[in-house]
């Protein structure tokens, strides 16, 4: 039998990391001694290109720290116990300094938005996106801009230039 209806609702319009499009990126291989969910902000740990999660203000504020933002994939098979996929401790994870992708944002977001990523515990966890500040939690990151409009816990695509 052939299908004879489909859906209109194309949601999710992405998933987190996902990059946008086919132009010009900028990845690194960046080996991370945790799990590194996809499609948050990576940032330098104690040895050189170690990555890790936002853990203080300062590992966003300074940009000599951020490495970028984890990047999905489809290749590695996920544990559906965990809400958020993610690589596993000590994996080499892909990291886009430069380029587009999609991120879940914790609030509502527009194009004229500053760029804030969470460095505490809460809302998203740590790395995740947001365009409000949250004292003592949220810290404007350098280098990244929104290029749509999205409603908190949806997709904005998030162009990097870190």
């Amino acid at each position: 039998m052939s299908q004879t209806s489909y859906s209109q609702d194309m949601s999710p319009v992405a998933f987190e990391g996902q990059l946008a499009d086919s132009g010009f990126t900028d990845k690194k291989s960046i080996p991370c001694a945790a799990a590194m969910p996809f499609g948050k902000l990576v940032v330098r740990d104690t040895a050189d290109l170690t990555g890790k999660l936002p853990a203080a203000e300062t590992d966003v504020t300074n940009k000599k720290k951020v490495l970028g933002l984890s990047v999905s994939t489809q290749a590695l098979p996920q544990d559906p116990s965990v809400a958020n996929p993610q690589y596993p401790a000590k994996s080499v994870v892909p990291v886009l300094s430069k380029g587009r992708a999609w991120v879940k944002v914790e609030g509502n977001v527009t194009p004229d938005s500053d760029v804030y990523v969470r460095y505490a515990a809460g809302g998203n966890g740590p790395g995740s996106f947001s365009g409000a500040l949250v004292s003592d939690a949220t810290a404007v990151v350098a280098g990244a801009r929104y290029l749509t409009t999205a409603l908190a816990n949806n997709f904005a695509l998030l162009e990097a230039d870190f």
